[in-house]
C-alpha cells in the first residue's frame, strides 16, 4: 500500500509526490489523465443543450457501403465512435435511430454484432428500430422520436457515421438562443447541393440554396460558410418550418425559410473538414477526422 505523504505540482496539476516517484512516465500519465477529466467537467458543466438525437439509419445508397453508420474502421463500427464522443461531451439524453431490422438483415453479421455489443454497453440510451422500414427518408424519422426528445427543448442533431469533439458540441450548444437554430460550417463539401450561408459574427444573415444535376465540389468565400450537420434544433423548428412542404427539400434548404419568418440562425465553423459522407472520395478524411478526435479523447 502506498502513503500518500505529499503532492507537488507537475506540470499543470498537482500530484502525489510519493506515488511512484520514481517513475517519470506514471507520473506523466497521471497528470494527463486529470487534465483530462478537469476539461471534461468543464465542458460538461457549460453545456447548454443536454440531448442528441443521433441519426444512424438508411441504406447508405449513395456511398454504396451499406448502412453508414454500420462501416468498420479500426475494427469499430462508426456508430460506436459517435455514440463515445456524445458520451465524453456529458450529453444525458441519446436518441439513436437505428436501421429497420429487414435493412439490418442484409448488412454483415459482424456490422450488425458490433451495434448490438454498443447497445448492451450504453443501456440508458434510447436505441429505435422498427421491423420494416417506413420510408420517411431522414428528413422524416426525426418525428417518430420526438416524445423521448420534448418539443421545446433543443437537441443536437447528429449523423450516425461521423463523431464531434465535445469542445465544437458544447462551441455549437452555447450559440443557442430561443426562436434560433444553430448550423454547422464548412469551406467543402461534394454534393449535388448546397446551401451557403452568409456569416456575420457567427449569425447568418442570408443562404443561397444551389443544386445541380450532378455531385460536383463547392466552396466558399471568406464570409460564407457551407451549413450542414450537426445542428441544434427543437421540434418547434421541425413542425413549423420543416413539415410545411411534407418535408419534401433537403433539411439543408429549410433554415432560408426559417430567417424569412424572423427566425435566427446562428454558425459555428467545425474543424472537422467533412461531416456527412455520401461519396468514396470523402472517406479518407473522415478517417483522418476520427484518428485525430480518438488521439485527443474527443475534447
Amino acid at each position: 500500500m502506498v502513503k500518500i505523504t505529499k503532492i507537488e505540482k507537475y506540470g499543470n496539476v498537482w500530484v502525489p509526490n510519493d506515488l511512484c516517484s520514481e517513475c517519470t512516465f506514471f507520473r506523466e500519465l497521471m497528470a494527463q489523465i486529470v487534465i483530462h477529466l478537469v476539461r471534461r467537467d468543464r465542458l460538461f458543466n457549460k453545456m447548454k443543450v443536454n440531448q442528441a438525437l443521433i441519426m444512424a439509419g438508411g441504406r447508405g445508397t449513395r456511398l454504396g457501403m451499406g448502412t453508414k453508420s454500420y462501416i468498420l474502421y479500426n475494427g469499430r463500427v462508426l456508430l460506436d465512435y459517435v455514440v463515445e464522443s456524445c458520451m465524453v461531451a456529458g450529453i444525458k439524453n441519446i436518441v439513436v435511430f437505428l436501421p429497420s431490422k429487414d435493412i439490418e438483415a442484409n448488412l454483415d453479421k459482424e456490422k450488425v454484432d458490433k451495434v448490438h455489443a454498443l447497445i448492451k454497453k450504453y443501456p440508458n440510451i434510447k436505441w429505435v428500430q422498427y421491423p420494416k422500414e417506413l420510408g420517411l427518408g431522414f428528413r422524416g424519422a426525426p418525428n417518430e422520436v420526438k416524445k423521448y426528445l420534448g418539443k421545446k427543448k433543443p437537441f443536437f442533431l447528429l449523423c450516425g457515421q461521423s463523431p464531434q469533439s465535445a469542445s465544437f458540441l458544447n462551441k455549437l450548444g452555447s450559440l443557442y438562443k430561443p426562436n434560433s437554430i444553430v448550423l454547422s460550417g464548412y469551406k467543402y463539401r461534394y454534393e449535388f447541393f448546397a446551401s451557403i450561408g452568409e456569416v456575420k459574427a457567427n449569425r447568418i444573415v442570408n443562404f443561397t440554396n444551389i443544386e445541380t444535376i450532378k455531385p460536383r465540389g463547392f466552396r466558399v468565400k471568406n464570409n460564407e460558410f457551407i451549413t450542414h450537420m450537426p445542428y441544434v434544433w427543437n421540434f418547434e423548428y421541425y413542425d413549423k418550418i420543416m413539415k410545411r412542404d411534407s418535408l419534401k427539400s433537403w433539411v439543408e434548404f429549410y433554415p432560408l425559410d426559417f430567417i424569412k419568418e424572423g427566425g435566427e440562425c446562428y454558425l459555428a465553423e467545425n474543424p472537422i473538414s467533412v461531416s456527412e459522407v455520401d461519396y468514396k472520395n470523402d472517406l479518407p478524411n473522415l478517417f483522418k477526422s476520427i484518428d485525430i478526435l480518438v488521439k485527443n479523447n474527443y475534447l
